[in-house]
C-alpha cells in the first residue's frame, strides 16, 4: 500500500507523532512518504542530505507561490519538504496574520507534490491542526482527478486546539462558495476540525483530543454525532528506537525488561542531582501535572506527611505553593524529553493528573523505563492500562477514578504498598509495565483495515 502522510511538524531524527507513524507503517512493508513545510530557521544548524527536487508555482485565491521541492531518504520513508521563502523562511512557523495563507499554500501544495511528481498514492494521513483542510480539498476541489478520486484520505487528530480562522478566509483564501462554506463554520468561525470530520473518509482521535469533541455545549460535538460512524479512537504509543531504557545513551544507566538492577543507580543518581536523600528504600514519585495541577493543590498535605519524594514536573505551578520540606520533594518545569527520560528511568512511580502530551505520551514513556503509571480512566478512550491484581499478578499499572474525589490518594497508597511490603510482587509488576505493548503496530492495524474496505466513498 502507498501510504502519504502530511504533516506541518518538524523534522527531526527523534520521535514525534509523524516520525512514528510513517516508521511503523514502514516496517509493515508500505511504501511511505512524509510531506513538511521546509523551515529554513530549523534545518540551518542541522547536518542534513536534503536534494533538490524542482521549482513549481501554487495557485491558490491570494495569488501565486513560488515553492522549491527537497528530498530526504530516511531508510524506507522518502521526506518530501516544500519551500517558500515568504511564508517558511520567518522566525516562528505561527502568529502572523497570514496564517490561513499559509495553510492553503502548504496543504495546496502537497496535493499539487503529489500529482506533478507522479507519487503513487492509496491513502493520505494528515496529522495536524491545519492540515485539516486535505480532505477539504480533496472532495471539493480535486474530486475531477482521476488520480485523486479514489484517495482514501485521513485526518488523525493528536491535540487539544483546533485551527480556526476568521470566517472571512472561507472565500477570500480557501475559495469555497457560498453553498460549501458551512462546512468550515463552527461558533461562528473556520473550524478545520469540523471540516475534516465531514469531509474525511475516516477520523482517528488520540487520547490527547477526545475531550475536545465530548464538549456537549460545542458546535463541534454535534457535528461529531452527525458523522460519528467515521470516527475510530486509537492510541498512536511510542517510538521504541527512541524510547528504550535498553539503548538509551541519555539516562545514566542503560537496563532492560529482563535485567532492570540498574534502576537503582538511575534514582540514586536522580536523587543525588536534585538534592533529594539518597536512598534506593524511599520510593520515588513524579507528579505529571495538568494544567489546573489539581493532584498538588488538593492533595500537598497528604503527600508531604508521608516518608516518599516527590518529583513535580509542571509549568504553571508556582514556587509559593511549594512545601516548606525541602529533602523530599522538588519541582522542575523542564518537560524534555531527555529529562522525562531521565526521570522515569529513576522513578518507581508516575501519577497523571490527566493525559495531557508533550513529548510521544508521557504516560507510555514512563512506563518503557519502569515507571509505573497512575492515571485516570477515561470514560471515551482506552489508554492501554489495567489496575495490577496483587493476587493474579495481571495488569501493567493503575487506574483511578477522576469523578471520587480521593480515590486518586487510595489507588496511590496501594502501588506503595505493594512497593514497600512485597518486592518480588513489585518486580513482577515492573516487568508487566516494561513490556512492549505501546507501539504503534496496533494503531497501524486498525488504519490498515479501514484502508482495505473497497469503499470509495469520502462519506
Amino acid at each position: 500500500m502507498n501510504i502519504t502522510i502530511i504533516s506541518d511538524s518538524i523534522y527531526t531524527k527523534k520521535s514525534n507523532t509523524t516520525i512514528t507513524m510513517a516508521k511503523a507503517f514502514a516496517e509493515r512493508g508500505h511504501k511511505v512518504n512524509v510531506i513538511l513545510p521546509f523551515y529554513e530557521k530549523h534545518y540551518s544548524d542541522k547536518v542534513l542530505e536534503f536534494e533538490f527536487v524542482g521549482a513549481s508555482n501554487v495557485k491558490i485565491p491570494k495569488g501565486d507561490f513560488d515553492i522549491k521541492l527537497y528530498s530526504l531518504n530516511n531508510g524506507d520513508i522518502c521526506y518530501y519538504f516544500i519551500s517558500n521563502n515568504k511564508l517558511f523562511s520567518r522566525e516562528k512557523e505561527w502568529g502572523y496574520s497570514d496564517d490561513a495563507v499559509r495553510t492553503m499554500m502548504f496543504c495546496t501544495a502537497s496535493i499539487e507534490t503529489l500529482l506533478n511528481n507522479d507519487i503513487a498514492v492509496d491513502s493520505i494521513i494528515s496529522d495536524c491542526p491545519n492540515t485539516s483542510l486535505i480532505s477539504v480539498l480533496l472532495k471539493l476541489k480535486y474530486h475531477t482527478s482521476a488520480r485523486l478520486r479514489n484517495i482514501k484520505c485521513y485526518h488523525y487528530i493528536n491535540k487539544q486546539n483546533n485551527a480556526r480562522y476568521d470566517k472571512s478566509v472561507i472565500t477570500s483564501v480557501f475559495g469555497l462558495s457560498p453553498d460549501e462554506k458551512h462546512i468550515l463554520i463552527c461558533k461562528n468561525e473556520v473550524n478545520l476540525t469540523k471540516a475534516a470530520i465531514i469531509c474525511a473518509s475516516r477520523i482517528f482521535v488520540g487520547e490527547n483530543a477526545v475531550s475536545i469533541l465530548y464538549d456537549r455545549n460545542d458546535d463541534l460535538h454535534h457535528t461529531v454525532i452527525q458523522f460519528g460512524f467515521k470516527i475510530r479512537k486509537i492510541r498512536l504509543g511510542i517510538d521504541y528506537s527512541t524510547f528504550s531504557p535498553e539503548y538509551d545513551v541519555d539516562i545514566h544507566k542503560p537496563f532492560s525488561t529482563e535485567d532492570p538492577c540498574n534502576r537503582v543507580a538511575n534514582k540514586l543518581f536522580v536523587q543525588k542531582y536534585l538534592y533529594l536523600k539518597e536512598s534506593a528504600d524511599i520510593p520515588l514519585i513524579v507528579l505529571y501535572q495538568n494544567r489546573n495541577n489539581d493532584i498538588w493543590h488538593k492533595y500537598k498535605h497528604e503527600l508531604t506527611r508521608c516518608d516518599i519524594q516527590i518529583i513535580i514536573v509542571s509549568d504553571k505551578i508556582r514556587q509559593s505553593d511549594m512545601p516548606m520540606v525541602s529533602d523530599n520533594c522538588i519541582y522542575i518545569q523542564d518537560r524534555s524529553a531527555e529529562t522525562l527520560k531521565n526521570i522515569f528511568s529513576a522513578a518507581d512511580f508516575c501519577v497523571f493528573g490527566c493525559l495531557d502530551s508533550e513529548c510521544s505520551n508521557p504516560a507510555f514513556i514512563a512506563a518503557s523505563y519502569g515507571c509505573v503509571p497512575i492515571l485516570p480512566r477515561h470514560r471515551f478512550y482506552d489508554h492501554g492500562f489495567s489496575y495490577f491484581n496483587k493476587l493474579t499478578l495481571d495488569g501493567n499499572g493503575y487506574t483511578y477514578d477522576p469523578n471520587i474525589p480521593t480515590d486518586i490518594l487510595y489507588t496511590l497508597w496501594d502501588a506503595l504498598g505493594v512497593y514497600r511490603h512485597d518486592k518480588k510482587t513489585y518486580q513482577k509488576l515492573l516487568q508487566n509495565t516494561m513490556k512492549k505493548g505501546f507501539s504503534a503496530s496496533e494503531s497501524i492495524e486498525i488504519i490498515e483495515k479501514e484502508t482495505e474496505k473497497t469503499v470509495y466513498s469520502f462519506i
